[in-house]
């Protein structure tokens, strides 16, 4: 149940206000009106096995329906020690477990198993506490239920050794390769695969990016203008150094007219995939000190990116959230925005799937986290309220599905809408019945040298604040303006369907123009306004951009009435470019062999061919195809 993080973390509890109090408000208000006739709840941690929990949580269920907390649901729950946490096994926890067996609510033992990628209990502890828990479940006459995970030979040996073949499996969570679960089913005609949306991102293309240059431009929402708060971009640019910048528009621009051809505008991208001219834009990070001034906050590499560090930048993924769906790549022109920047609290109707479109992580050491983003116990909507040891990364889904006609709207919202009730999996709306790529960001805060009690407020409250005055996180949001060359992004999503968006195939698919992060240009920055926005100590947001808590919606502050920040100015010199930060984790496989949805660290050519001004040789695509 994970009950003991619910409380501090959850996206659900933090943000569903007076209906969340207990467990069960949590369950009912999660399910209700989505089709749930019952639910199977895991004990595995062995502090929630001690506490007794479980116990109480399976008597409510014996209570007649209507008299009962957990409403129109039937509540039944496995128990066990899950593989991170073999290391506590002892003699209470079998006992306890044994008992539990015995409730009427208890349908199987579990979640057991073997966990080779975190490693937090040793590889041969492990395996003889699986061992014990499977002759345990044969005893009690129970399923099991297993969680495996780049285990998969010792798995299968010991499942195989053990396990009758007639025996009821449930392999929870499964996220290991399809060969694997075929071997499985083929062996054991009672056993059952749970799928989760990690399975469904076959196609993942991934792109890393590095800092461009941060800058008051978004184009798509003030074109024309100076923006009121600070955003970091990525993408692509007309270099200065370029023969060609003087005589054609910049790139990424104050007005981005949709007619531009931004491929051949730009002659350099911060991105690995060189045919990717596009443009990504989201807010900045600040921290805020008890004496009122701010300091940005910088960013790193993020898990399994590839080789090399970024300085900055963020990681944007183009799933295919359907297996074998055939895609429609973007257009030429066409642009979206995702998320509210004037929101401060969770208004957003809770059983729609887009209040899980943006969302923030927090980290706990090297950990990637228990589930998919949006959903996992370590996600929220708004900051989190706790120091995070690994540092706060930002989850972004666009929406995937088009009305087929507009590029752009109002709103830049309108002409597009994510998919009912999930993100994988789903077909869109006749509303919206194109389906594109799931444009997907990730963006790593490095947030540890802030892990200081003495840096944060003397309330108790979280520190950060993002660049439009949003101290809550709720504001968090993103733009996104097309440009990839010719066909290359579809001829990506047909190709790249190895996983980590770097093997063989997706080389010979950009004609070897992919770069290592190292070799990813840094923005001269001539659009830079007089605000400092690297990493010093600074009075007041970059603009005019009071702090404002809500819970009403942020308001702008009108030009007439900016009078400490001009809303247009000449260019001044650039500034200096972020830090490059190292991670705690590791960003590639060194060997030997290969790790699954992880790049290997000679996924890169060694060299790229050179252009002036800094950027990658000219890709060779295809024509683009006729609109």
């Amino acid at each position: 149940m994970y009950q003991s993080r619910y409380a501090t973390r959850t996206a659900d509890v933090n943000d569903l206000g007076d209906k969340i109090e207990t467990v069960y408000d949590f369950v009912n208000v999660m399910y209700e009106g989505r089709g749930v006739e019952a639910i199977v709840d895991v004990w595995c941690e062995h502090t929630q096995i001690k506490s007794g929990l479980w116990k109480e949580f399976a008597d409510e269920a014996l209570k007649p329906k209507g008299e009962n907390r957990w409403g129109d649901m039937e509540y039944w729950f496995v128990i066990g020690i899950h593989p991170h946490e073999a290391k506590d096994y002892d003699d209470e926890i079998e006992k306890i477990i044994i008992e539990a067996a015995s409730h009427p609510r208890c349908v199987g033992l579990g979640e057991m198993g073997l966990d080779y990628h975190y490693s937090f209990s040793p590889h041969p502890t492990q395996q003889a506490v699986l061992e014990k828990q499977i002759r345990l479940a044969l005893q009690l006459n129970k399923p099991l239920t297993i969680h495996t995970r780049e285990a998969e030979e010792d798995t299968l040996r010991i499942l195989k050794e053990l396990v009758p073949k007639e025996h009821k499996l449930h392999i929870h969570c499964f996220t290991d390769s399809p060969d694997f679960a075929a071997q499985l089913l083929d062996w054991f005609p009672n056993l059952y695969i749970g799928l989760n949306n990690d399975l469904s991102m076959w196609h993942k293309p991934l792109l890393s990016t590095a800092a461009l240059l941060a800058v008051r431009f978004d184009p798509l929402v003030t074109p024309g203008e100076v923006s009121p708060h600070l955003h970091q971009i990525v993408g692509g640019k007309a270099d200065p150094d370029s023969d060609l910048a003087p005589s054609r528009p910049r790139s990424f621009n104050l007005t981005m007219d949709p007619s531009l051809d931004l491929p051949k505008l730009a002659s350099c991208t911060s991105c690995r995939f060189v045919e990717d001219k596009s443009n990504y834009w989201t807010a900045v990070m600040y921290f805020k000190h008890r004496n009122g001034s701010f300091l940005r906050v910088p960013q790193m590499a993020n898990h399994n990116t590839g080789p090399g560090f970024q300085n900055g930048g963020m990681t944007v993924y183009y799933f295919q959230p359907i297996p074998n769906l055939k895609l429609t790549a973007f257009r030429p022109g066409f642009r979206m925005r995702v998320g509210n920047p004037n929101l401060r609290q969770n208004s957003l109707d809770p059983s729609d799937i887009a209040t899980r479109a943006v969302t923030l992580r927090c980290f706990e050491g090297l950990s990637l986290g228990t589930g998919a983003p949006g959903y996992a116990v370590e996600d929220t909507f708004d900051f989190p309220k706790t120091m995070c040891s690994g540092g706060i990364r930002s989850n972004i889904y666009f929406p995937q599905c088009w009305d087929g006609v507009n590029l752009d709207s109002q709103d830049h919202e309108s002409h597009v809408s994510h998919p009912p009730g999930a993100f994988f999996g789903v077909e869109c709306p006749a509303s919206h019945p194109v389906h594109l790529p799931l444009l997907f960001m990730e963006i790593v805060w490095d947030t540890r040298p802030f892990n200081d009690p003495e840096l944060w407020p003397e309330d108790g409250s979280q520190p950060f604040v993002f660049s439009m005055g949003d101290p809550t996180g709720f504001g968090q949001h993103a733009d996104y303006v097309f440009g990839w060359e010719g066909d290359s992004l579809q001829r990506a999503m047909d190709v790249c369907t190895g996983g980590d968006g770097y093997k063989r195939p997706c080389l010979k698919s950009s004609k070897g123009s992919v770069r290592t992060l190292w070799s990813l240009p840094y923005s001269d920055a001539w659009y830079l306004l007089p605000e400092t926005n690297s990493m010093l100590d600074i009075d007041r947001l970059p603009g005019c951009n009071p702090v404002q808590s809500g819970p009403s919606p942020a308001t702008v502050i009108p030009q007439a009435q900016c009078t400490d920040a001009p809303f247009t100015t000449a260019a001044p010199l650039p500034t200096n470019p972020l830090p490059v930060v190292t991670p705690p984790w590791t960003v590639c496989h060194s060997g030997p062999g290969s790790e699954y949805l992880v790049p290997d660290c000679d996924s890169i050519p060694p060299k790229t061919t050179q252009v002036p001004g800094g950027g990658a040789g000219p890709a060779m695509v295809t024509p683009a195809p006729s609109i």
